[in-house]
């Protein structure tokens, strides 16, 4: 199963300028992409696009580039919209596994029968 990507909390930061960036601090980004390393690329250039950038790993975030404040809550919008696609596709994604999975088991039963499956405790 691959996790959805969840906000854990945020900070609003303000430089010298008068300029605001926002850091979305992530609840876990590890197996975010499902080792599918193209949707990882694209998530990460929207993610561009959208005046931030993502960072992986224990304490994973998304943080915007210092802007107006009209500017950072268009980059948070945009943000909150990736995030949401990513999410539906992590859906799809686990759902097509779980599917796979679960033809998989029914033929190996039907192949190897009478052998019994080792089951798992716990």
């Amino acid at each position: 199963m691959i996790d959805k990507m969840e906000i854990k909390n945020w900070e609003l930061r303000e430089n010298d300028y008068g300029d605001f960036k926002v850091i979305l601090y992530l609840k876990s980004t590890h197996n975010q992409f499902g080792g599918n390393r193209d949707h990882e690329k694209l998530f990460r250039d929207i993610i561009k696009h959208k005046n931030a950038y993502y960072n992986e790993g224990v304490s994973g975030y998304i943080s915007t580039n210092y802007a107006s404040s009209k500017q950072t809550l268009e980059s948070i919008k945009g943000i909150l919209q990736s995030i949401d696609h990513l999410n539906q596709w992590i859906d799809d994604e686990n759902y097509m596994r779980m599917m796979d999975k679960d033809m998989l088991h029914k033929k190996l039963t039907q192949k190897l029968y009478p052998v019994l499956e080792v089951k798992k405790e716990g």
